[in-house]
């Protein structure tokens, strides 16, 4: 449900609509927010949402059963044309403001892509009845657990590309430890080695995000989970054998990453305070 905020005032600012308009029953808002209903992105949002809908007996009445990986394709597709349609070169030909971009991006097909491509997986990451159906796809294909890849995009979208407000302190914490079982457990599967570039990009985002929130008095209640995910991508570096700035950035590019990023110096910095900490733990 975080988020869902950012959307709505995506949508509804462009249409002039305001807290006040949107906080009763007015005739002019209900119209506006219909005129842009009918319209073809309009009607993607629609499909995107009664998928989301379908989903919520599985996600409210859970039997307790493990939730399958799920192919990383389709989702990452998605990631990599949001930061190339709403990062890189977005601003060149007309500078805009983060507010406007964050508006134009959430009433774009973009934004319902992404959202597509995550409920979609999630429906593959159900068990199924029958083992039939659950062995469908290819085998081939790589394959990482929902939620790890769900909050990693989120956090992607709060710390890189900009398009999604911070989280709020009540739900970061309680966010950050569930992203570091679902690590954990990651790790100590067969095919770890073959996701090593999938891990790294999701531990060294969470440093970034965890670097930010920390300076916000975020993580009071558990400073250990910077020692965590520092030493997760420091991990990670050493297995890909990471020795440089370009080695890093070129492994981040084949997950999703903007080409001119430009808080490179920032997040440079944070890759050699994760190698500088574990020197000092060593």
């Amino acid at each position: 449900m975080h988020g869902i905020r950012t959307a709505l005032d995506g949508t509804r600012r462009p249409a002039g609509l305001t807290d006040t308009t949107t906080g009763s029953v007015s005739p002019d808002g209900i119209r506006r927010m219909n005129n842009w209903h009918i319209t073809d992105r309009g009607h993607y949002f629609h499909s995107v949402a009664l998928k989301a809908i379908r989903e919520f007996p599985v996600t409210f009445n859970y039997s307790g059963e493990i939730f399958q990986d799920i192919p990383l394709a389709r989702v990452l597709s998605g990631l990599r044309i949001l930061t190339r349609n709403f990062y890189d070169g977005y601003s060149k030909p007309l500078p805009r403001s983060a507010r406007q971009t964050q508006d134009d991006f959430w009433q774009s097909e973009t934004s319902a892509m992404l959202y597509d491509g995550l409920i979609e997986a999630h429906k593959q990451s159900v068990p199924k009845n029958h083992k039939s159906q659950a062995s469908t796809g290819d085998e081939n294909e790589q394959k990482a657990s929902w939620v790890g890849l769900l909050i990693a995009i989120e956090l992607y979208l709060e710390q890189v590309v900009v398009l999604w407000r911070p989280f709020t302190r009540d739900n970061y914490l309680y966010t950050m430890r569930i992203f570091q079982r679902d690590l954990s457990y990651a790790l100590h599967k067969p095919d770890a080695p073959q996701l090593a570039n999938l891990l790294f990009w999701e531990s060294f985002i969470a440093v970034i995000s965890l670097k930010m929130h920390e300076k916000q008095g975020d993580l009071a209640k558990d400073l250990g989970i910077i020692s965590y995910f520092k030493g997760f991508a420091w991990e990670q570096s050493q297995v890909l054998g990471l020795k440089t700035w370009k080695d890093v950035k070129a492994v981040l590019m084949r997950i999703a990453w903007p080409y001119d990023f430009t808080d490179d110096d920032y997040v440079k910095g944070a890759w050699e305070v994760v190698m500088e900490y574990k020197a000092v733990v060593n």
